[in-house]
């Protein structure tokens, strides 16, 4: 099930400089889909403000990976030396590093945890039948139910 992003091209645009001709929903859609898995956990409790804030430096995060920024250039034997690291995931960008800064909470954080130390999720099961249906089939402890 897709969400539609809570953030906009023209707010994204208003923090990073996007090339003219660039789609950059595919940023914002990411951004989305990290912010619903992360931050939308209740015991957080952001507003759809902060989560819109979070949204659009984490939007601008993507664009910059997808389109460094340059840090230094030169002129004399030519040169550009580009902003950003590999291997450290959201701090590889200031735009990154600020949507860790926005998302107050740690959600961001601890997905950057997560990829970075690749801890897997726990595994787990979640029946969502009947208890008549897991009698009936010996799920809750004892023999199946048998028809005579």
């Amino acid at each position: 099930m897709a969400f539609t992003p809570r953030t906009t091209a023209l707010l994204v645009g208003g923090i990073i400089d996007i090339t003219p001709g660039v789609d950059i929903t595919p940023f914002m859609d990411t951004a989305n889909s990290i912010v619903n898995q992360w931050c939308l956990d209740s015991r957080f409790g952001y507003s759809n403000d902060q989560l819109e804030l979070i949204e659009r430096w984490l939007s601008a995060h993507f664009y910059a990976v997808y389109d460094p920024r340059s840090q230094s250039e030169r002129a004399g034997d030519v040169g550009v030396t580009y902003q950003g690291k590999t291997g450290m995931i959201l701090e590889s960008t200031s735009f990154g590093q600020q949507a860790m800064m926005v998302d107050y909470m740690g959600a961001l954080a601890a997905f950057q945890r997560r990829l970075r130390d690749g801890v897997p999720p726990k595994p787990g099961i979640t029946y969502l039948g009947s208890k008549h249906f897991g009698q009936r089939w010996g799920l809750y402890g004892g023999a199946p139910e048998t028809s005579e």
